[in-house]
């Protein structure tokens, strides 16, 4: 049967090339649009994740970081500061202002640091320094390339006449239309609308075996905070994340799914209908409609396999292209493409239903007449 299915295959080359282009297509936009999902909730995360903290200091009732009015009181962070095992608590304010540039408005989340401690502000730079004044910011690559500034340039927010000096560019730091900044602690104070406040706080313990265990222990002491452990609220921001972009990403998907399918299908049914007079006279000589259908299943998973090879190599120069021109974080990890694969052969498996009917209608007498 494998003889049978990769003759009738290789005989007809050009429908072989668009068959098999139509389930790599299908292959790339399913690997691809993974890619960019992971890569952008892994992205929008990343303050968090790369954060100097084991715990998250928020508002009570607040489960979003940077939104909200700042209200962790500083005498209450002082106090976290003293208890047993905490190594140091670090505030932090944050501000949602924006940006312009030919009508085109860009938002800011600005995140407060300290510049004489290295392990504060952003995880890398591409450009400039760290050691910035509070008349400098830090912005994402992406926000600069789409301003048209570069380090040394001026930016001033929108609804405001104060101009900051571009101190330094930022990596990875744009996702989902935000576009994660830096400036001083002192230089956020002046922002600040209720006094002795902030937005939140980083805490680093001493010993951090048990993050959990220990914010629930002052959590229970501070009632009037929100003490969060920080793996769970980076956890918390994938899934609502995911829950808002998922079901557009499985529409997408199923319609991947369906051309692939229909490609493949319509494909082995063109060619069970070019020879009818083959199959006929297999036929004819004792072949089963179970075997021409095995034949016709080897066809759809050759075509598949083939596919899938072809759309996996693509899927990564196309991840590659969207990264570096688009600035979208594509991510494709191994679990991505064995989801996808094994997705594919579910298709080829199904596509390889849609000649059965023709395949057991074909009469031997009658293609011998013919």
């Amino acid at each position: 049967m494998f003889l049978i299915a990769s003759r009738n295959l290789f005989q007809e080359k050009s429908r072989l090339a668009v068959s098999v282009g139509g389930v790599a297509f299908a292959i790339i936009l399913m690997v691809v649009l993974f890619g960019i999902y992971n890569g952008s909730i892994d992205r929008d995360v990343k303050f968090i994740q790369e954060s100097p903290a084991d715990i998250v200091i928020l508002r009570q009732g607040m489960v979003d970081m940077y939104k909200g009015v700042p209200l962790v009181s500083l005498a209450d962070i002082e106090k976290i500061r003293q208890e047993p095992g905490v190594q140091s608590v670090t505030p932090v304010i944050s501000l949602r202002p924006a940006v312009e540039k030919d009508d085109k408005q860009y938002n800011l989340i600005i995140s407060s640091f300290d510049p004489s401690d290295l392990s504060q502000g952003p995880w890398a730079l591409s450009q400039g320094t760290k050691q910035i004044t509070d008349d400098e910011i830090l912005i994402p690559s992406a926000l600069a390339k789409k301003l048209g500034k570069s380090v040394g340039d001026t930016l001033i927010f929108s609804e405001s006449t104060k101009s900051w000096r571009i101190a330094g560019l930022v990596p990875d730091a744009s996702s989902f239309g935000n576009n994660y900044s830096w400036i001083t602690y002192s230089a956020a104070q002046s922002f600040i609308t209720v006094p002795n406040t902030v937005s939140f706080a980083f805490v680093k313990l001493t010993q951090p075996s048990d993050v959990a265990h220990e914010a629930k222990v002052l959590q229970a002491k501070y009632p009037q905070i929100n003490v969060r452990d920080k793996a769970a609220l980076v956890q918390e921001e994938k899934t609502s994340l995911g829950d808002s972009f998922l079901p557009i990403l499985q529409a997408i998907l199923a319609i991947a799914v369906l051309i692939g399918t229909a490609v493949i299908g319509i494909t082995i049914y063109t060619s069970v209908l070019d020879k009818s007079r083959e199959v006929g006279i297999l036929k004819a000589i004792g072949i089963s409609n179970k075997q021409l259908y095995l034949t016709s299943l080897t066809q759809a998973l050759l075509t598949t396999v083939l596919g899938l090879l072809v759309g996996i190599l693509l899927s990564f120069a196309v991840g590659w292209f969207i990264s570096t021109a688009l600035d979208l974080p594509v991510q494709i990890s191994q679990w991505t493409i064995a989801w996808v694969s094994g997705l594919a052969l579910v298709m080829g498996c199904i596509a390889s239903l849609i000649p059965v009917k023709r395949l057991a209608s074909i009469d031997p007498a009658e293609v011998f007449k013919s």
